[in-house]
């Protein structure tokens, strides 16, 4: 049945009216089926009668809640494979023109994306179309990592970048938080980490240390400059520059975060909270005397206490991360006795006074030795669980679709941890400005190559780039809209393939038709996959030294050195077991008449020039006038560009390095000109690239490409894409450093 063409219906929806998940879902059924004719209520489970003929019913229930009204349903609970945790079966039974779907999860959870799921393929394919189905998560922990700019005061890693100095005051607006964690539900998100180098101030009062706690919510009007490790997140010239956002007593901040904690509970996600150690950050004017140092006892204790203070102040926070890290001693028993100390006998205070209460530790593998941690935190409560975890793409998720920095020097990692699980981090950041990360084919491979077996869980996120409301769109709403919303169709596909890595393409082509009624959605899917497909090829051919965010931003081809030229694309090697020759291994084999043990550079820079045609193939049947289509179109031909940009830059770079290789005059002359086609061919693309993206978005002082001022003293803060320009013209004509390559 075409969902167009149904008649007006009449739908109950069931479920327990108190299960805030399971009411979420009825609620986004309701909207699904109102939208395709239906006339639908929600009601509770003691309104459940049997059958008619003339009403459809949809029953959301746990395996537990069911169990009263069994003798209604006409189907054998005992057979359904729904028996772990977010686990659901669906079934449906027929009475007449009627039907009934019984959607039975193990728990809330499961409930919820039951229903979600149903909603989803009802709104997709009609109502009548969905069938019998039973599924369980492939990951169950699947998260969100939020670097939150809660205060200039207490800063997190991004807050040197115009996003975060944007979004503090939205952190602090509960229709924020409702949205945003609405967003992650429905894309099948459970986990929300809340990443800050000091948040203590902000978030608690500690009673041994009452003046630490900060009033109010202030951002600075300085613009940050902070070193790579944090240090100078907040300065002294930051706080004498400070703006008052919102006036709120600490009081109203801790009532604040237990109603943004129990909302998140009602979407069946858990909170968790990470910190890089250790900072002070917050705590300059509180009289107190601390130190950044791992010997100051009075530092010490109050960070014991402020662990414990946070524990019992928060019932719903689920875990706490740390890091052995950014500003301690890189000394691994001096740091991790510390680390134990302070968090680890903070924990241990607070799950003392609550014998109820369980809790999670994730110890992150940065800067840390894994044996000697878990040595450390050996007496740590038993109803507080160890897991540990690891920076798995480095910081570019969008590369190899299955990394082996995890497996370096024969799975010492994994053998470290022992029957410990671990978390990975899964750092976007690649994505500043487009809707990239949209192709189902390399998150799916991506997911299913994780190591299952020692997996908890992943968080995705970015630390050069905030994940609130997007503040350089210069065609945004009021409010401005948020980067999960704007980004919606790359956080569907993670959240829906973590969950059921299986599901086809044809779902997600069935959903973007929904979304864009009047588009051809193949078409669509196809071009929005193959402009997602660049910068993973350009990640992995430029590779060597651009793991991490401030060594490589590929929307803007620059570090914060500042723009990549072709000396760097030459010396730099692609990624280690991707079948790929770099531009010096390419010229000595040709030039020694080897065989090629990989794809070339050559083959590289012909691969992005097809996806870029593709993508303009693709695009030929899609047209949009305005709104968020227009705005994705956009958006899906400024990749395409880039990877035309890219590719004429790889060859141009590979042609001028076989020029200096060959000996022969004529041949060494015909390679330098055709060099100086393939960039001149690249200075157009990137023109091209500059003026849809300056007609889409504004420049951005990114965090992690604040300028080297003893390499680039005269490089701006802003990251412009325009401004590149000169870099791209003056690669046409420059001379490559051979000796520094060779």
């Amino acid at each position: 049945m075409n969902k167009q063409n149904e008649l007006q219906t009449e739908t109950r929806i069931f479920c327990d009216i108190n299960d805030k998940p399971a009411l979420f879902a009825a609620d986004e059924l309701k909207k699904v089926l109102s939208g395709l004719n239906h006339t639908v209520n929600i009601a509770g489970f003691e309104t459940l009668r049997h059958q008619d003929e003339e009403t459809n019913r949809v029953i959301l229930a746990t395996r537990h809640d069911s169990l009263a009204f069994a003798s209604q349903l006409q189907i054998s609970l005992e057979s359904l494979p729904c028996t772990v945790p977010q686990s659901y079966s669906i079934r449906k039974t027929k009475h007449g023109k009627s039907s009934t779907w019984t959607i039975i999860g193990f728990d809330s959870a499961g409930v919820m994306i039951g229903g979600l799921d149903f909603a989803q393929a009802a709104a997709a394919d009609a109502l009548e179309s969905v069938e019998a189905c039973d599924k369980q998560p492939y990951i169950k922990q699947r998260g969100i990592k939020f670097n939150i700019p809660l205060d200039a005061r207490t800063p997190s890693y991004s807050d040197s970048g115009d996003s975060a100095q944007d979004n503090i005051v939205h952190m602090w607006e509960m229709d924020f938080w409702k949205e945003f964690l609405d967003e992650m539900a429905r894309n099948r998100f459970n986990v929300l980490s809340l990443w800050s180098l000091h948040p203590f101030p902000s978030l608690v009062k500690v009673p041994e240390y009452p003046n630490a706690a900060l009033s109010d919510v202030m951002k600075t009007s300085t613009l940050l400059e902070s070193e790579l490790e944090g240090r100078g997140m907040s300065t002294a010239e930051s706080l004498q520059n400070l703006q008052t956002l919102k006036v709120m007593a600490i009081d109203e901040k801790i009532r604040f975060w237990l109603a943004v904690m129990q909302y998140a509970a009602d979407r069946g996600i858990d909170v968790y909270i990470f910190t890089w150690n250790m900072f002070i950050y917050g705590t300059e004017h509180s009289g107190y005397p601390f130190k950044n140092s791992l010997a100051d006892k009075t530092t010490a204790d109050y960070f014991r206490k402020s662990v414990k203070a946070l524990i019992q102040t928060y019932p719903l926070l689920k875990g706490i991360g740390i890091t052995a890290g950014e500003n301690m001693n890189k000394n691994a028993d001096e740091d991790e006795a510390w680390l134990f100390d302070t968090y680890g006998r903070g924990i241990n205070d607070a799950l003392a006074m609550d014998q109820n209460r369980t809790f999670r530790l994730i110890h992150r593998i940065q800067y840390a030795n894994i044996p000697k941690a878990l040595q450390a935190f050996a007496d740590l409560n038993p109803r507080c669980t160890i897991d540990t975890s690891f920076k798995y793409s480095q910081a570019h998720v969008y590369a190899s679709v299955k990394p082996g920095y995890i497996h370096d020097r024969g799975d010492t990692y994994l053998q470290d941890i022992q029957n410990h699980k671990t978390w990975l981090t899964v750092r976007d950041d690649d994505y500043y400005m487009f809707r990239g990360g949209s192709d189902t084919a390399f998150i799916r491979a991506y997911i299913k190559n994780m190591p299952y077996e020692k997996l908890r869980g992943f968080y995705l996120g970015p630390d050069g780039y905030n994940w609130g409301r997007e503040y350089i769109s210069k065609n945004a709403g009021n409010p401005r809209q948020l980067v999960i919303r704007k980004r919606w169709y790359s956080f569907l596909i993670w959240g829906r393939l973590a969950y059921d890595p299986d599901l086809s393409d044809d779902l997600f082509i069935k959903i973007l038709q929904a979304r864009f009624p009047g588009v051809d959605a193949q078409k669509l899917f196809d071009a929005w996959a193959c402009a997602s497909r660049v910068i993973p090829l350009v990640n992995r051919f430029h590779n060597s030294g651009c793991q991490m965010d401030f060594q490589w931003y590929p929307e803007a081809c620059a570090g914060y050195r500042g723009f990549h030229d072709i000396n760097q694309f030459i010396q730099t090697k692609p990624q280690d077991k991707e079948g790929i020759m770099s531009i010096p291994e390419y010229a000595d084999a040709l030039m020694n008449n080897a065989n090629m043990t990989g794809k070339t550079p050559l083959d590289i820079a012909r691969s992005l020039r097809e996806l870029a045609n593709q993508v303009f193939e693709n695009l030929g049947h899609v047209s949009a006038e305005e709104g968020e289509l227009e705005q994705t179109i956009k958006d899906i031909i400024a990749m395409a560009l880039l990877g035309k940009y890219y590719s004429r830059k790889i060859a141009g770079a590979t042609r001028r390095w076989l020029s200096h290789k060959e000996a022969d005059p004529a041949s060494k002359r015909k390679y330098w000109q055709e060099s100086v086609v393939n960039l001149q061919d690249a200075s157009g693309f990137w023109k091209e690239y500059a003026e849809i993206v300056s007609e889409q978005y504004k420049p951005q002082a990114l965090t992690r490409l604040i300028p080297d001022r003893t390499v680039t003293p005269d490089l701006p803060r802003k990251t412009d894409i325009s401004y590149q320009q000169k870099g791209v013209d003056a690669d046409i004509s420059r001379e490559v450093d051979w000796k520094s390559i060779e």
